[in-house]
């Protein structure tokens, strides 16, 4: 039987405004503040590179132009920013981000 590659792998919903906190995932194992509209998520089980498909949402705390989007993705984690014009950064009041690849027990 081959990897089902169309089930989720990991995904987050997050407190991303003040004090980051998780509150709900899978596979998530941590969220790591750089500072403002910059979040890394760290995965409990690494997927097996760094080709894997995210998809990202948020909710704003104002009616601020949001761009958020993949800065960099690892193996073992991925890189969000948020920047409305490339250089204004802010944070969001929720993330919910969804990752599908091949994870590196599979």
């Amino acid at each position: 039987k081959g990897v089902d590659l169309s089930k989720a792998k990991a995904w987050v919903y997050f407190n991303a405004s003040g004090t980051v906190a998780i509150q709900a995932s899978y596979n998530v194992k941590s969220i790591l503040d750089n500072g403002a509209g910059d979040w890394d998520i760290n995965f409990a089980i690494p997927f097996k590179s760094s080709s894997y498909a995210v998809v990202v949402s948020s909710q704003a705390t104002s009616a601020f132009d949001e761009n958020l989007y993949v800065q960099t993705l690892e193996a073992n984690n991925c890189r969000l920013y948020n920047a409305n014009d490339g250089s204004t950064v802010k944070d969001s009041q929720i993330i919910m981000a969804v990752f599908f690849g091949e994870l590196e027990n599979e």
